[in-house]
């Protein structure tokens, strides 16, 4: 071909071969070809044995060995914790799901097929995919999801979007009582919240210049006030004075709610404050609004009645 040896291509190859090799074939995967065989074949993982000859892996019978096996394992954990869950129903004993989900579910997501093929060294097919897919997602909305927490996070990669998008407000030092302040704003409908969360604290609260009783007299508004606290733990151990004004007791509670969490999610570390507050979905503003009165009905859904005669 009067190619130099010492600087021969692979173009250059390709043009030899199909020069010294012509082909009337149409299909082209019928054509010859010189390659190396680690460019033409996936590499398989080979048979691992011990000295007795006897595999290492149980699942060597399979034809994804590798694959099979986690799915086996994740198998496993997911009735291990369905017993548990029975037991805690037999003896009666209430498992909180919101407290008991994994905390790198809001900041992260499952691997894709790609990944998961050069993980288990096997070629995956879309339908094992989506199998597999299908069992993780269920360990991951399970009430017990925190005892898989280290299985999980293998198969999980980070993301800082979800993370990252949050506009957090900055906290200040206060001159006069030397504490860390910061003060942030909330929203639900047409019912609006500030609140101002002072760390270190006593525990007190005041609404409006009001004891939180006194202003949020029914008990689930209450506990939807206080979640962020129990979440992060920190009960008794902050200050915050609020205003909210607007119409409907529950929309108030939700505005105040997000405050808080924003207040807290600015304050404390990112483990201890964000990724908790995220996991439980209390930093998500709720942008629904109160639907219009429609035109001939008497109000949004409402249909007037409707007589026969």
């Amino acid at each position: 071909m009067g190619y130099d040896p010492t600087h021969f291509t692979t173009e250059q190859v390709n043009e030899a071969i199909e020069y010294l090799l012509p082909s009337s074939l149409y299909s082209k995967r019928s054509r010859p070809i010189f390659k190396e065989p680690h460019l033409v074949f996936p590499p398989q993982k080979k048979l691992q044995c011990d000295k007795n000859g006897r595999p290492l892996n149980s699942y060597f019978y399979t034809t994804h060995q590798n694959f099979y096996k986690i799915m086996n394992e994740a198998v496993y954990k997911l009735e291990d914790m369905n017993l548990q869950v029975d037991q805690s129903y037999f003896n009666k004993i209430i498992i909180p799901s919101q407290v008991n989900k994994i905390r790198c579910a809001a900041s992260s997501d499952y691997i894709s097929k790609a990944d998961l093929m050069n993980m288990t060294n096997e070629i995956i097919s879309d339908a094992q995919y989506e199998q597999w897919l299908v069992l993780m997602k269920r360990l991951t909305e399970h009430p017990l999801s925190y005892l898989a927490e280290e299985f999980l996070r293998r198969f999980r990669t980070q993301q800082c979007d979800a993370v990252s998008d949050i506009e957090l407000p900055e906290p200040f030092l206060d001159p006069v009582t030397n504490r860390k302040y910061v003060q942030a704003f909330g929203q639900k409908k047409n019912s609006f919240a500030e609140a101002t969360l002072y760390m270190p604290g006593t525990g007190e609260f005041k609404v409006n210049e009001k004891r939180l009783l006194e202003m949020f007299p029914e008990l689930g508004n209450r506990e939807q006030i206080v979640f962020p606290l129990q979440q992060t733990n920190t009960i008794g151990k902050v200050d915050i004075v609020a205003t909210v004004n607007g119409k409907g007791p529950s929309c108030l509670a939700n505005a105040l709610r997000l405050a808080i969490a924003r207040c807290l999610a600015s304050m404390l570390p990112v483990d201890q404050g964000r990724n908790r507050l995220l996991v439980t979905g209390l930093l998500a503003q709720d942008n629904r609004l109160a639907e219009r009165k429609q035109p001939g009905q008497k109000k949004a859904r409402k249909k007037p009645i409707w007589k026969a005669r």
